[in-house]
């Protein structure tokens, strides 16, 4: 199973890859895909919903599957909740990561420029586009209602993956999947989705309760 120290590092996001049968319309160029890209997501300041996690091997098998609560605010927060079949969450905000695992009353604080690497696909969703669009080549192909995007990493040698898809179904972020080496395919799905509605910093923050074991590693 993987690790919340590997979900927050690797985003834990497989791929479900498209083949290319399913795409009849045409693959465009990197340089206006990422653009497009870059202005869907920027449009997205508030973004809550509920996911499926899936896991698989190199075969194909389903080796895991969770579901929970995320939730995410530019720039810099992120809310992860895994709720089934074990409770554990992750709170980012500007200064700091708390990984917090209710099963062993554990809670573990870090730096948040230490544990989120620059390539790191959650960049994309919390932090600056720019910035972050500049480690992937970005192509992108329409399929019925859904526009997916590809993101493969120009230093494949340092990533910690192979390559990202984010599908944009009528508008919203339904889809961001993820192939490593490390972690196999982990796709997530993305169900009620809430966007652009008022969250308050506060939902991103944690403070530890009486009977929780604190770390801290910042």
């Amino acid at each position: 199973m993987i690790s919340l120290k590997q979900a927050i590092r690797h985003v834990g996001l497989g791929l479900f890859f498209f083949s290319a049968s399913l795409f009849p319309l045409s693959l465009y160029a990197s340089s206006s895909a990422a653009t497009a890209l870059k202005e869907r997501l920027e449009s997205i300041r508030t973004w809550q919903a509920q996911f499926v996690e899936q896991v698989h091997d190199g075969k194909g098998q389903m080796k895991m599957e969770s579901k929970g609560l995320c939730a995410l605010k530019r720039p810099g927060y992120f809310f992860w909740k895994v709720l089934s079949p074990n409770r554990q969450t992750i709170y980012v905000n500007p200064e700091h990561v708390w990984m917090v695992d209710d099963d062993l009353a554990q809670a573990t604080e870090h730096n948040s420029d230490d544990l989120i690497a620059p390539d790191n696909p959650v960049k994309l969703l919390m932090g600056s586009l720019t910035n972050a669009l500049s480690h992937y080549h970005v192509t992108r192909r329409l399929f019925a209602h859904d526009m997916v995007y590809r993101l493969t990493p120009l230093n494949t040698q340092k990533a910690p993956f192979e390559r990202v898809v984010i599908t944009i179904h009528k508008g919203h972020l339904s889809s961001m999947d993820v192939t490593s080496s490390i972690s196999g395919e982990v796709s997530f799905r993305f169900l009620k989705v809430k966007q652009n509605h008022l969250i308050p910093d506060t939902y991103f923050a944690y403070v530890p309760t009486e009977g929780i074991d604190v770390v801290k590693q910042t």
